[in-house]
């Protein structure tokens, strides 16, 4: 999946307004677990300085 498709597909899911359900919680906490996953990947190929 592209970078740009995650972000568009992240911006959609989470423009979704909060139910308080436990399955509305459980989505974002998957959305949020997959977009560090992509991060994650992003700083091993190009490391961030540290300041």
């Amino acid at each position: 999946m592209s970078s740009t498709t995650t972000v568009n597909e992240t911006s959609r899911r989470l423009s979704v307004p909060l139910q308080g359900t436990v399955r509305c919680v459980q989505a974002r906490a998957r959305l949020v677990r997959a977009l560090y996953e992509r991060l994650d990947r992003l700083d091993k190929v190009r490391p961030v300085r540290a300041l």
